[in-house]
């Protein structure tokens, strides 16, 4: 994945439909034992809510994700949270919707669709932002190369984040995932086999 969409924050929203309010909380969670602890938290706030129906994705390789209908009809509260959380590509994302029932059922549509704006409303709120995938590279090159392999690096929109001075030019540089292809076969055009690298990981910035 060269690219992940992350909240900015916590966000909350409140919608109320036929009588029924829908009370919703969005969190930037990273394990599992955050996520179970706020929607416990949640479950405190509002006991007398008719029910707490969560959903959350966490991670990426593996994705964990689960959800929650809390008595709700099978299909009709966890599952459209979570499709909502997909939808906007978000990641380490919890949704909690607390519900209190009016008096008035809203059929399976109904609360699909009430469960489904209370989440897009709460995420809305928490605001969101893009997260690139970098690789990092360490270059082993000839001091006469330098100027051309540092020319290339800001044309890739790239970082130095070290470097060292010796019998040859060490630099460990960042590079956008998308980018990193194109970077080492201009690399490889401009130097042929002058300059060596080698990938030493990718990370989220």
């Amino acid at each position: 994945m060269e690219e992940l969409r992350v909240l900015l924050g916590g966000g909350r929203a409140e919608i109320e439909i036929k009588k029924s309010k829908f009370l919703c909380e969005v969190c930037p969670v990273s394990s599992e034992e955050k996520a179970k602890k706020i929607i416990a938290k949640v479950q405190g706030e509002h006991k007398k809510a008719d029910h707490h129906v969560y959903a959350y994705l966490i991670g990426l390789d593996p994705i964990v994700q689960r959800f929650s209908d809390d008595g709700e009809p099978k299909g009709t509260a966890g599952r459209p949270i979570l499709e909502v959380i997909r939808k906007e590509g978000l990641c380490n994302t919890l949704v909690v919707v607390a519900r209190y029932f009016g008096g008035i059922r809203l059929g399976a549509g109904g609360l699909t669709r009430a469960y489904s704006e209370a989440a897009r409303k709460g995420i809305e709120s928490a605001g969101t932002r893009v997260r690139k995938t970098v690789v990092e590279l360490e270059l082993v090159l000839p001091y006469d190369m330098m100027d051309q392999v540092l020319h290339i690096v800001e044309q890739k929109k790239g970082l130095i984040k070290k470097e060292r001075f010796a019998e040859v030019v060490c630099l460990a540089v960042e590079i956008e995932k998308i980018q990193e292809k194109t970077f080492l076969h201009k690399l490889k055009e401009v130097s042929g086999a002058r300059i060596q690298s080698v990938r030493l990981g990718e990370h989220l910035r």
